[in-house]
């Protein structure tokens, strides 16, 4: 039962973690911000239809 804990508590961080990253990155160029928050999902989107 631990161990889910911890696979649940690293598993929620990873996601938001990166989307700031991401965001403090592109922090001043708004267009390439953009474009890397649509790769960024569209990664997400294809990794979920694959694991399906």
């Amino acid at each position: 039962m631990f161990g889910l804990f911890i696979i649940l508590i690293g598993t929620g961080l990873l996601k938001p973690v990166t989307s700031v990253i991401i965001g403090d990155i592109y922090q001043n160029k708004p267009n390439l911000r953009d474009s890397a928050y649509s790769l960024y999902y569209l990664g997400i989107n294809i990794e979920s239809l694959l694991w399906f």
